[in-house]
């Protein structure tokens, strides 16, 4: 199986076969041939798949900056959260050295 090239695979698993089985079998008569110069009348899989890639394309884009924004939309949350978990957390002390015990000299008390 051959492999397509890396803009193509943003393309649906189904629409990624589609477009494997339309570049692995080569036309194969030459009406075939004749339809694929003719827009109109051409219903190749392979030439569907080329109509189809700007449209594609765009919803990959819109796709993509949905994504952005809740992305940042989460960052902004999280900071905010940041700041009222800081501002309700009281410091934690920080740790005194305690004072060095009576030395131990031998006598009973």
């Amino acid at each position: 199986m051959g492999s397509i090239p890396l803009h193509l695979e943003l393309l649906n698993p189904a629409r990624q076969r589609q477009l494997r089985k339309a570049i692995e079998s080569p036309p194969r008569s030459a009406s075939m041939c004749l339809a694929m110069s003719d827009p109109i009348q051409n219903q190749s899989p392979l030439f569907l798949l080329v109509q189809q890639l700007p449209q594609e394309l765009q919803n990959q884009r819109v796709e993509i900056q949905s994504l952005r924004s809740g992305l940042d939309a989460s960052r902004v949350s999280v900071h905010q959260l940041e700041l009222r978990l800081s501002s309700v957390t009281p410091p934690s002390p920080s740790r005194s050295r305690l004072s060095n015990p009576p030395r131990f000299d031998g006598k009973p008390l």
